[in-house]
């Protein structure tokens, strides 16, 4: 965030946990293996903002990372109007830049189609009610960018394909962790099946209600269930066969049949009908956040799912010796645009619950230096990959990671956007823009410090957004402010802003003349 240039909105109470949390990062960096921490300021601003977690009863982890991760993005975020942004941009030659560009394109012309239908399907009902149809204003697609979007957010692409009409429809929706449901015994077969060969006469799964026989059956077996569950769920819950995680990503993609009551309305049909649903991820997160549904709420006593599924942990490039040490989500990658270079994860942290329903305690492992550290409270310990593999994961860490090391080109552009970053805080913009047109006898050009640490750090910086916003309308024309100005910008040479840019693709070029006029339309 603070490399980033980042400015965030208004809202005072999410300023300080977003500065609390900053001080709580700051204190775990510098303090290596020793010492303990005591986060009490960052959780009094956590409790402020999220009134849920004030107390000290037991809360669910799951639900607190998705809210820090949502209190800092809505702070920090800025809308960006996708057409000023797609206008702004040049195309780039790096394909994972060119990838991104494609999926902002098909963005735009998704976010046009789907208002389109939504229109007709307005109308048809104020048709139907005898009222006057629906005419909506101009319509903007809009993206969200944030150093949080830039690490977690990924987007998953759903489809519905009428069986009545065959026509297709399409949705793109963010997300910044990936709740997965554990898979039933039916889904588990039917993916074991496809994945062995076999003849899969279950390639889809059939969603949607019964009769009454089979409610009835469900009422029943519900009972049966619910008083097991009442005696062995105090003691911990149930356990199933074991799975692996491809099996649960499997599973969660697998193509999903809409029938009976649980029909498709479609909009060029004008009514119900029966449907297949299909779920695909279109762009990857930086680190992928994956949390395991354990808490089975299906009957009147919710019990805890003690299944052991298997994941991958952690590998380098030079460590790799086998597929299966490596998550992939090249399988499960949407077909609409080209897939992304990169699609494997390697695993950097876990959260594990111990317990049950009814109380419990977690623990988390974290990779550090190479090593599994067991953060248990304040007690700290080595562990072996042994005992990672063995535990019942409720969270994963992933962090993205190809299988083959950087390239040279790629390893120069980390290291020279890495010094830049260095030299602006070591001297400042002014500063170190003067050294540079000393050095070089040109005005500097001036790029986006969160895209240069994007480049510094991310597998993939993608393109470069080159403004603090791209607004919607006039009204929305926020003048940039010398202060935005210096903490947003980064000064380098003219001859790497040609580089970056031609190979990453993005813009608009800023210049030494916009940063003269920016300081003399405050002065006025």
């Amino acid at each position: 965030v603070r490399e980033g240039g980042v400015v965030g909105g208004g809202d005072l109470k999410k300023a300080r946990l977003l500065d609390r949390w900053a001080q709580l990062v700051d204190s775990i960096v510098e303090g290596g293996f020793g010492g303990v921490i005591s986060p009490t300021l960052f959780w009094r601003e956590v409790t402020s903002v999220n009134t849920q977690f004030v107390g000290f009863g037991q809360q669910d982890s799951h639900e607190f990372i998705t809210a820090l991760i949502a209190a800092l993005d809505d702070y920090l975020r800025r809308p960006h109007h996708l057409p000023t942004l797609l206008a702004d941009t040049s195309p780039p030659t790096d394909p994972s830049s060119h990838r991104q560009l494609l999926l902002y394109r098909y963005l735009d012309k998704l976010f046009t189609t789907n208002i389109e239908l939504d229109q007709l399907c307005s109308d048809r009902s104020a048709r139907r009610k005898g009222k006057l149809n629906f005419t909506s204003g101009a319509y903007y697609p809009k993206i969200y960018n944030s150093p949080v979007t830039d690490l977690f957010q990924g987007r998953v692409a759903s489809s519905v394909t009428c069986m009545g009409c065959g026509r297709s429809g399409h949705r793109v929706e963010p997300f910044t962790c990936l709740a997965l449901e554990m898979p039933t015994a039916a889904q588990i077969r039917a993916v074991r099946e496809s994945t062995c060969g076999a003849a899969d006469d279950t390639n889809t799964t059939e969603r949607g209600g019964g009769g009454l026989l089979y409610n009835t059956y469900m009422m029943v077996s519900g009972l049966v269930m619910t008083l097991w569950s009442s005696t062995w769920g105090l003691l911990g819950g149930y356990e199933e066969d074991g799975l692996t995680l491809q099996e649960c990503l499997a599973a969660h993609c697998r193509e999903e049949v809409m029938c009976k009551s649980n029909k498709y309305e479609c909009p060029h049909c004008d009514g119900l009908q029966d449907a297949v649903k299909k779920m695909s991820f279109i762009e990857l997160p930086e680190y992928l956040v994956i949390n395991f549904k354990r808490w089975d709420h299906s009957n009147m006593w919710t019990r805890k799912i003690n299944t052991h599924i298997a994941f991958p942990l952690d590998w380098t490039p030079d460590s790799l010796t086998a597929p299966e040490q490596v998550l992939d989500l090249g399988p499960f990658i949407s077909s609409a645009i080209p897939p992304p270079p990169i699609t494997t994860y390697t695993l950097t942290g876990l959260v594990v619950h111990r317990g049950s329903y009814f109380g419990g305690h977690y623990v988390a492992y974290v990779l550090k230096k190479g090593r599994w550290v067991l953060c248990n409270d304040a007690q700290l310990e080595l562990s072996d990959r042994e005992d990672i593999a063995a535990e019942q994961a409720y969270i994963l860490v992933y962090k993205r990671q190809s299988v083959e090391p950087d390239t040279e080109a790629r390893a120069w552009d980390r290291d020279k956007a890495a010094s830049y970053l260095e030299n602006l805080s070591k001297h400042g913009l002014d500063t170190f823009s003067k050294k540079i047109k000393q050095v070089t006898n040109t005005d500097p050009v001036y790029i986006s410090k969160a895209w240069l640490t994007k480049c510094a750090l991310t597998t993939e910086p993608g393109l470069i957004a080159n403004k603090p916003f791209y607004p919607f309308d006039a009204k929305e024309q926020s003048a940039v402010t010398p202060a935005l100005f210096r903490s947003f910008y980064c000064p380098v040479t003219p001859e790497d802003w040609d580089y970056f840019c031609q190979k990453y693709g993005g813009g608009p070029k800023v210049t030494q003349k916009d940063y003269v006029q920016c300081l003399a339309a405050r002065a006025v």
